[in-house]
């Protein structure tokens, strides 16, 4: 008996040496935010905590638990940035959370990836629709001078297949651009976008580029093909496009552009796709939350979407706070005050708390006596 409990008292101090040697803490129970340890029984298993201080010194990230055990998860939550395939990122997600300048490269184009906080402003205060990190692959690369998100991008193949990869959620330019739509907005940018600018050469009479705003236009379908390709090399990515749209269809929305407009057309149809599709992608040129510097890459820079590009400095003309007003962070920020819910949302949300009344109706008892 002597012998078994002096073994029994060797095989814990062996393991709290293991332990701490690795430097996880000696607990049975779950903690948020500690690396990923076995646990059995309320004793660690001395196999698995050997392989797994060799895994993490390794490869840096939690090995996966055997059948039966219990798993300390790592700071990462669910709510944060889930990468899609062949998404390469400047910080690792699997073992630290998403700071905010976290980017990922995709087509070529750097992306800025969403924190938990934005996802959470996003979903709940802006757009007021349920919104997971597996359907966003990205934010504006500029925060709002309340350092909110204007806009994100949407995974094609998430938990809802949609061929818009870019969708504007700020409250401040969606209303805008909804009035402006209103009263003839998108003809307007379909008639600037057909009209031949003629660019001259050094201040002579000579013509070049007479196009350059089809060209564009072509450009950022072509950047959004791409994108929505790089992001579907899986192939149950195509599989599941082919089962829910058939093979014909899934091909058109592999090829499909801004707005899913097709690969040969000439329309904006939609201008807060556009100015999403330009947040999103506009380089950003500086590293600090400087409004005025934000502001001029946006209004001015090279990059992103011209079309988006243009419709901005249009908003810009007319007096519209492209990166917010002092009064829009209100809805945001989650207070009351200043809030624009577009009609189609306020439809959308009223259908679905519609259908919800009917369902817990039909899940109530009946009265006694009730057949």
């Amino acid at each position: 008996m002597m012998l078994l409990l002096a073994l029994l008292v060797s095989v814990q101090l062996t393991c709290r040496a293991l332990t701490a040697t690795s430097g996880i803490p000696h607990s049975n129970s779950l903690q948020h935010g500690v690396q990923g340890v076995a646990f059995r029984s309320g004793m660690p298993s001395l196999w698995s905590s050997r392989r797994i201080a060799q895994n993490d010194r390794r490869t840096c990230h939690p090995s996966r638990p055997r059948i039966g055990e219990q798993t300390i998860f790592t700071h990462m939550t669910l709510s944060d940035h889930v990468s899609h395939n062949s998404l390469t990122t400047s910080s690792d997600a699997r073992t630290s959370p998403r700071s905010l300048n976290s980017t990922t490269t995709i087509a070529n184009t750097t992306f800025r990836i969403p924190t938990a906080t934005h996802l959470t402003t996003i979903s709940s205060y802006q757009i007021q629709h349920p919104l997971t990190s597996d359907q966003t692959f990205c934010i504006s690369s500029h925060l709002c001078r309340h350092s909110h998100p204007q806009s994100f991008g949407f995974h094609p193949a998430g938990s809802k297949l949609s061929s818009g990869l870019f969708r504007l959620s700020c409250p401040l330019l969606v209303q805008a651009i909804d009035e402006w739509e209103n009263r003839g907005g998108v003809r307007e940018m379909n008639d600037w976008l057909l009209h031949k600018d003629i660019r001259t050469r050094n201040n002579t009479s000579e013509e070049y580029n007479v196009d350059w705003k089809k060209t564009a236009y072509r450009d950022a379908n072509e950047m959004q093909r791409k994108i929505r390709q790089e992001l579907l090399v899986g192939p149950e990515d195509r599989a599941r496009l082919v089962d829910k749209l058939g093979e014909y269809n899934a091909q058109r929305f592999m090829e499909s552009g801004v707005a899913g407009m097709p690969p040969q057309g000439m329309d904006v149809k939609c201008i807060h796709a556009h100015v999403a599709d330009h947040l999103c992608r506009v380089s950003s040129n500086t590293s600090t939350s400087d409004s005025a510097s934000a502001l001029d890459d946006i209004l001015y820079g090279d990059s992103g979407n011209l079309i988006g590009r243009r419709a901005l400095q249009i908003l810009h003309q007319k007096g519209i706070s492209i990166l917010g007003n002092d009064e829009c962070c209100q809805q945001c920020n989650g207070s009351e005050g200043w809030e624009y819910v577009p009609r189609k949302n306020r439809r959308g949300l009223k259908s679905t708390r519609m259908r919800r009344k009917e369902l817990r109706n039909e899940n109530v008892a009946p009265l006694d006596g009730a057949s």
